[in-house]
């Protein structure tokens, strides 16, 4: 069998850079590892690099290189870019990473509505559409294309184009929830931009010939929202051997969380965790929370943290050091937000760091509202101990840490349901099977 029989030539179509430090980049490395490296490239909006090991042939389209363009014709606002020799030491590549990360990162920090809404004009008025990207395209000549679904106008205009442009069958894939309107803001600026989202993911998705979505929650919605059967494809773990042993449980316990905390209000309920074992803690050293993430920490999650004595914050770990941070835990943490704006924006949503936790084998505490996708899915597999209800938080703590028996049985039990759901092989092929035979119709 030859490698086109076995790998489609994919295009995949991204706003975010694959990178392996950020949640899609690591998501993208799992679902496409072991492909041909020659059959993969990537068209994404955004002025970073990649950093992964799988893909090394990039067409960027840079924002910062659009605003650029309208005081300077000759800025190029698309380059190709090769993984492997794409170096920081190149003035203009450093230039457009600073400037992209400066932008992104006052995007994220504030988010306010009406900038996503000048993001979206920016691109409708900019030139993105250019002769180097036709020709990155016309010369990759894919196979099939993978587009990941984004809420964005833009990256959906640019998403249609290159179906259009390449003629080739196209599949999408859901991860979060940015098409339904049962979400929560007191602005009319963020319901115009749903609704502009919503139109063009209408448009993308029609366009495409297969769906992904993340979670049998989000399948079972936007089956009905958009009238196609969709697939559920969630990152894999890697379960072939046996369980790992877990390490002498610590005195004073150890409890974990890894992973974003800021954009979704998860620290809220850190700090919550922190409060309730404070109190616990009162009557003897029983248990503290480590926290790592790469998120950095306003004010507000500063002083939230800093008032808890049980809270150790780690701040970023090194990639190659998160595993090991993990395995460390007697307890590993998973949170959802209570507010109602966040948990309406992560309802059908899925964590895909509890697919790492089920690799350690530790017990995972869950915590988080009872219709969040994530916590429906731990609890219908009995795979975590979960707590749903923050009045309750205090004492059902209590029930575990003086629970090893519990504990021990959750570990067991959230290692068995990433083994009957999450094995990485398994994922792959579903994957790869499902585009080649796009390639092929």
């Amino acid at each position: 069998m030859d490698l086109k029989e076995e790998y489609p030539k994919v295009l995949i179509l991204s706003d975010a850079t694959w990178s392996n430090s950020n949640n899609i980049g690591n998501t993208y490395t799992n679902l496409f590892g072991g492909w041909d490296p020659e059959r993969i490239a990537m068209v994404y909006a955004r002025g970073d690099l990649p950093e992964n090991k799988i893909c090394n042939k990039y067409f960027q389209i840079a924002e910062s290189r659009i605003i650029r363009r309208f005081f300077d014709k000759s800025v190029k606002t698309g380059i190709e870019i090769a993984q492997d020799t794409a170096k920081l030491e190149d003035y203009d590549i450093e230039v457009d990473v600073e400037a992209s990360r400066k932008l992104y990162s006052f995007f994220k920090k504030f988010r306010w509505n009406i900038f996503l809404l000048a993001r979206n004009m920016l691109w409708k008025i900019g030139k993105w559409k250019t002769s180097e990207l036709d020709e990155f395209i016309d010369s990759y000549d894919p196979d099939v294309i993978f587009a990941l679904a984004c809420e964005g106008s833009y990256i959906n205009d640019l998403q249609q184009y290159i179906i259009k442009k390449s003629n080739r069958k196209a599949a999408i894939y859901f991860v979060d929830d940015i098409y339904s309107m049962r979400q929560f803001s007191l602005s009319p600026i963020f319901w115009l931009n749903r609704i502009i989202s919503r139109s063009g993911l209408r448009k993308t998705t029609s366009m495409c010939d297969k769906v992904y979505t993340i979670i049998s929650d989000q399948k079972e919605e936007y089956d009905r929202c958009f009238g196609k059967s969709s697939e559920v494809i969630n990152k894999g773990g890697n379960f072939s051997g046996d369980m790992p042993k877990p390490t002498a449980r610590k005195n004073p316990m150890k409890l974990i969380y890894s992973g974003n905390i800021s954009a979704v209000g998860r620290w809220e309920t850190l700090a919550q965790v922190g409060r309730a074992l404070d109190s616990i803690n009162s009557e003897g050293d029983r248990a503290h929370l480590y926290i790592s993430t790469t998120d950095v920490l306003n004010a507000k999650m500063k002083k939230a943290f800093e008032s808890c004595k049980s809270i150790k914050f780690k701040g970023k770990l090194p990639i190659e050091e998160v595993e090991e941070f993990q395995n460390s835990a007697d307890i590993l943490v998973h949170v959802e937000a209570f507010n109602i704006r966040d948990r309406l924006k992560t309802r059908l949503s899925f964590s895909t760091k509890l697919v790492d936790y089920f690799e350690r084998g530790r017990c995972i505490l869950a915590i988080g509202w009872d219709e969040s996708a994530s916590i429906i899915y731990l609890r219908e597999n009995d795979a975590a101990f979960v707590v749903d209800d923050l009045g309750a938080l205090e004492n059902e703590l209590r029930k575990l840490i003086f629970s090893p028996e519990l504990v021990e049985e959750y570990g067991e039990k959230g290692w068995e349901l990433g083994k009957s759901n999450h094995g990485i092989e398994d994922i792959r092929q579903r994957l790869r099977e499902g585009l080649l035979s796009l390639s092929e119709g």
